[in-house]
């Protein structure tokens, strides 16, 4: 398995939401891409970061609120042609305290169909994709070596699991 895309969530300020989005990177995992292109390549390569923006969106102030200051994380259809997200948002981490262990809250977060999608499931995740956890490992060992700014802002090689299609390896997502 590889990851078809990196989107990324610069953070910035929304004017017309009035919040401030926290910075992130997700990865769109080539789980159920295939059967999910069929149908629609350019909806099957969208739509989960799409989702994965609404998610953040709907959930800033929870996660505000958490003293999350940025997320990672994959996504990808599964069997029954739903998005998913597996997301870690990081607290307890900054500039002054780098690169010190901070706090990881994991969540999966499922929502219906690629059609109509339903209500978002949130529950704890103990079973966690093992590609999603070898990109995160290599998100840590990539932070060890870099500021701060670089690890929430810049693109961490991930190996035999990056996006092979250069056009897809960082695709800025905006609210």
């Amino acid at each position: 398995m590889v990851f078809i895309a990196r989107y990324r969530f610069t953070g910035k300020f929304n004017l017309s939401s009035k919040k401030n989005l926290i910075p992130g990177r997700i990865y769109l995992h080539s789980s159920g891409f295939k059967e999910a292109a069929r149908e629609d390549r350019e909806k099957a390569l969208l739509g989960p970061g799409k989702h994965a923006l609404e998610v953040l969106v709907k959930n800033q102030k929870r996660f505000l609120e958490s003293g999350i200051v940025f997320f990672r994380g994959a996504t990808y259809w599964n069997e029954d042609k739903n998005r998913v997200l597996e997301l870690f948002g990081y607290s307890g981490i900054s500039e002054q305290k780098w690169p010190g262990n901070g706090e990881r809250h994991p969540w999966i977060i499922i929502e219906g169909g690629i059609v109509a999608p339903s209500k978002d499931l949130w529950k704890p995740n103990p079973d966690i994709c093992t590609d999603v956890e070898i990109a995160m490992g290599e998100e840590e060992k990539f932070r060890r070596i870099t500021t701060f700014e670089s690890y929430v802002y810049a693109q961490p090689p991930l190996g035999n699991l990056e996006p092979t299609e250069e056009c897809y390896r960082n695709i800025e997502i905006i609210a």
